[in-house]
């Protein structure tokens, strides 16, 4: 309860504070489950997933104009600067959550997450991946991945409110190049096959592409060096658990072949 009041402190100034404050909040969660529950009952979830909300809504200009981190008369240095702590504290927020929702010996940690503004905000990330990044399109990911792996009774809720969509259409309309990107991606829609209606729908935005794309393109080079071994293993796990998907998996294994050969 003591670091609660920071996650309504808006003052721009006071961002690093308030990024502090979660992510030691992180920490408590992980380390001790009467951590989770006191933070639950205290309304953390509720505040923290309408901070988060809020500092998404900033980041991709929803917030309205009264945003004073970015007023007309700024240097452009400090908005970078305000714009990278407000990145921080979205990446640490999302952790948070994460540990709020699905920590160990948290018995409830899935029972209520799609109540709150969450699944609506991790449609916003992926509905604007361009301007968060990797390391925050990860992050949410793994949030929804970790969700219905828990609970897998959730999907329903989360199907209605968009969420499973919002995510298989970040990955169809082209995933970023950055490492952390790639290797999740496998993750998340292993979890969305977990239930029929998302498997039908990832089969049917054929989201198994992106795998062609991140084979062939020059612009996913640099990110292959460091994400090829990882992204290898989530797709073999991916094809291993979602026996339904290897036929189409082998198709576009020979299709990636094909396109490199032809490379040469």
């Amino acid at each position: 309860p003591t670091f609660l009041p920071l996650l309504e402190d808006s003052d721009p100034l006071h961002l690093h504070l308030v990024c502090f404050a979660v992510k030691t909040l992180q920490k408590l969660m992980d380390y001790s489950s009467s951590a989770v529950s006191l933070f639950k009952e205290s309304g953390g979830v509720e505040l923290l997933s309408q901070r988060l909300q809020s500092e998404v809504q900033r980041v991709i200009g929803l917030a309205g104009d009264n945003d004073n981190s970015l007023v007309i008369g700024e240097s452009s240095r400090y908005s970078d600067n305000q714009l990278y702590s407000q990145k921080r504290l979205i990446k640490a927020s999302l952790k948070a959550l994460g540990s709020a929702t699905y920590a160990a010996g948290n018995s409830s940690r899935v029972q209520h997450s799609h109540d709150s503004s969450l699944p609506a905000t991790l449609s916003l990330i992926f509905g604007n991946v361009d301007k968060f990044g990797g390391d925050i399109y990860y992050s949410a990911v793994t949030v929804l991945s970790e969700t219905i792996h828990k609970d897998p009774t959730c999907f329903s809720a989360l199907h209605e409110m968009g969420l499973p969509d919002a995510f298989i259409s970040s990955v169809v309309a082209g995933i970023l190049p950055s490492a952390k990107a790639l290797t999740c991606v496998p993750n998340g829609l292993g979890a969305i096959c977990l239930n029929a209606k998302g498997l039908e729908a990832v089969k049917e935005s054929l989201a198994l592409r992106f795998l062609v794309d991140i084979f062939t393109s020059k612009k996913y080079v640099t990110a292959m060096n460091e994400a090829i071994v990882p992204l290898a293993n989530a797709v073999e796990e991916l094809f291993r658990h979602v026996s339904s998907l290897r036929s189409t998996g082998v198709d576009i294994i020979l299709e990636i072949i094909d396109k490199i050969a032809s490379f040469t």
